[in-house]
């Protein structure tokens, strides 16, 4: 038998190939089913590739989204109406997912992870051995490591592992990329092979393993299958037929009217007529309307109406959210604005943009185009009332990559120019602030059986990571910006890090009786709660107000005081697994190290998750206090003052 073991990037890899004809997957799929090879799957990517899958979803149906976009100007559009809908979108990302997941939840087997391997990875943490050398690159090692022990017990078969992930595996010696020294003799002594690129893998395969089918005409049925439901399909022929007869006439007569630098009357009267008539013919017109002239005559329809902000329509397999087509105008309009054009129309498209904010639809293409529009209009046209809408266009239950897109690459920068001015500079606070902000979310609670709250960030952390510490805003926001900014970013990073992992559990014994406590922060207070294990039913709970005023003796008589009121018979000892010490510990130290992440001084661009909401907010808070002190020493030393001495910062 042969053993396949993929690194985590190899999955994406196949991912990102799935639908093209010439990919592995057939190869692979056939040889599983044959028993020719199995796919080994280290425990840790099965919970990698469930903890990105959304993510990983929402780049793909990014990515399909553009390919339709740029399909469009090449392919008549009733070709390709159906599969760029969202539903198809989601259908053919779907598809994707499912494919892959057939080999890695039905088809591999999966290696736990014993203790034994734990105690190995601890123990090549502390010795810094590849691939945890260079960084705390723990899931590689888990993966690498379970490999091992798998092959030490089943030594009478063929191993192969595949990465490319050279920086953690691999060591270049003389220009040659080699399996790292540390990992060399592991590789030697169980005659484990390696390739750093699936094509080579699949080149020494495809020579060594009989295809018994035909691999080229698999292919290319599963592609005629795919569109000869569309393209035979009897309803479309004759749709396509009568479309010959009508639409084509009514789109010549849509394109002498857009050309006109004067419409007609009876002209602005089709107009009017097929926008609400036509789907097709609205799409064709504000697709290639430019002529300002026609903002008046749209608006003064009520055209720009809120009530015509398209909702979400619900489908078999989720919400479709449709495009509403008349902003696609306004962002044209707003384009030549910024060049210095129609000046005239800014301020009834800010009063635009307010009425339709005023009355939200969860829509995140309408808010995305509204973002787009106030990127290009003056800053001084922009008032402040309207950025106060930030969390409308926030509010969803969708998708927000298009708002938090446009705000932090576009939006935001704009006010922080190279010569901002006073209402420049508060504007852009009030953007940060809200890019700062984090929000309560529902998580499970075992010991209440049931749901407790988490955080996390309004926006999506990729967009805010890379405007602000890549493309080193950092810098122009400690330049302009007031230290209350820094000083509320590190109230919120000190609640993200007692957050950290979500409360305390821990166990006090009382007699023959066994009680689990858990502790939450919540803003400046403790919530206690206790319960007998194995108990169902929660004992009680308590609040203490206001800890960050005590004392740590007036701390520890108020927190056995808490515990006694809730029955049980409790006095702090002096041992560091005591529940009061622990208590302790936590509020008072960064207990976001002791569980094996960064601390605030070690947090750099490359080693922080762009997905997490507490490491991106560290390093932005940490580069600010940096930045602050090194261009107003004052201010930045009196920031420190603060966080090194004020109670609330203990921690």
């Amino acid at each position: 038998m042969i053993y396949l073991t993929f690194d985590s990037n190899i999955w994406i890899y196949l991912l990102n190939d799935s639908w093209k004809e010439n990919n592995p997957l057939d190869y692979l799929e056939h040889w599983i089913e044959e028993g020719h090879i199995t796919i080994l799957l280290p425990e840790i990517i099965l919970s990698e590739w469930d903890r990105n899958r959304d993510k990983e979803k929402v780049e793909r149906k990014k990515k399909l989204k553009e390919f339709f976009l740029m399909a469009d100007e090449i392919i008549p559009l009733e070709f390709i109406k159906d599969q760029r809908k969202p539903e198809n979108i989601d259908k053919i990302v779907e598809n994707q997912f499912i494919r892959i997941e057939n080999l890695i939840k039905s088809k591999a087997k999966v290696i736990p992870l014993e203790d034994e391997t734990k105690f190995k990875l601890i123990e090549w943490g502390v010795l810094k051995k590849a691939p945890m050398h260079k960084k705390s690159s723990v899931a590689d090692a888990i993966i690498i490591l379970s490999l091992f022990d798998f092959v030490e017990q089943n030594l009478d078969n063929e191993f192969i592992f595949i990465t490319e992930n050279t920086e953690d595996f691999y060591q270049k010696v003389e220009k040659k990329q080699c399996i790292h020294p540390d990992l060399q003799v592991h590789f030697e002594k169980l005659k484990i092979a390696d390739y750093r690129n699936l094509n080579y893998a699949m080149h020494y395969l495809k020579g060594k393993l009989p295809v018994i089918i035909d691999i080229n005409s698999k292919k290319a049925n599963r592609i005629k299958n795919q569109v000869s439901s569309f393209v035979h399909n009897p309803s479309i022929v004759k749709k396509l037929n009568n479309f010959k007869d009508i639409y084509l006439e009514d789109i010549k007569h849509l394109e002498l009217i857009v050309k006109s630098e004067n419409p007609t009357k009876q002209g602005i009267l089709f107009v009017l007529g097929v926008l609400d008539t036509d789907i097709n013919l609205n799409e064709f017109f504000f697709k290639n309307v430019e002529n300002p002239v026609w903002f008046s005559i749209l608006k003064d329809n009520e055209i720009f109406n809120p009530e015509k902000n398209p909702e979400p329509i619900q489908t078999d397999e989720g919400f479709q959210i449709t495009r509403w087509n008349a902003l696609t105008y306004l962002e044209k309009l707003s384009y030549e604005i910024l060049k210095g054009k129609y000046s005239e129309l800014v301020d009834e498209m800010i009063s635009i943009i307010q009425k339709i904010s005023e009355k939200p639809v969860d829509n995140f293409r309408t808010w995305g185009s509204i973002i787009t529009i106030l990127q290009n209009l003056p800053n001084n046209k922009i008032p402040r009332d309207i950025l106060q809408f930030l969390p409308v266009w926030f509010d969803s239950k969708f998708d927000t990559m298009f708002q938090s897109m446009g705000v932090c690459e576009k939006l935001f920068p704009k006010f922080l120019n190279e010569e901002p001015t006073k209402e420049d500079i508060e504007k852009a606070e009030l953007i940060l602030k809200f890019l700062f902000s984090i929000e309560k979310t529902n998580v499970p609670e075992e010991l209440l059986n049931s749901e407790t709250v988490g955080y996390r960030s309004k926006v999506y952390l990729h967009y805010l990571s890379e405007a602000i510490i890549n493309q080193k805003l950092d810098r122009k926001i400690a330049e302009y910006c007031s230290s209350e900014l820094i000083l509320e970013l590190g109230i919120t990073v000190k609640k993200l890090m007692i957050d950290y992992p979500r409360g305390i559990n821990t166990t006090i014994e009382n007699d023959d009786k066994i009680f689990e406590v858990k502790i939450f922060f919540e803003e400046t207070n403790l919530r206690v709660l206790s319960k007998l294990k194995d108990s169902i039913t929660l004992n009680k709970e308590s609040i203490i107000e206001n800890y960050e005023t005590y004392s740590e003796e007036e701390l520890k008589v108020e927190f056995t005081k808490t515990i006694k009121s809730q029955g049980i018979d409790y006095e702090v000892i002096d041992e560091i697994y005591d529940t009061f010490n622990i208590l302790y510990f936590a509020l008072y130290n960064d207990r976001t190290s002791t569980f094996g992440h960064d601390s605030i001084s070690e947090m750099s661009s490359e080693n922080q998750h762009d997905d997490k909401v507490l490491d991106v907010f560290t390093l932005i808070f940490r580069n600010l206090l940096i930045n602050k002190t090194e261009l107003n020493p004052i201010e930045g030393l009196k920031l420190l003052r603060t966080f090194c001495f004020d109670p609330k910062f203990r921690n």
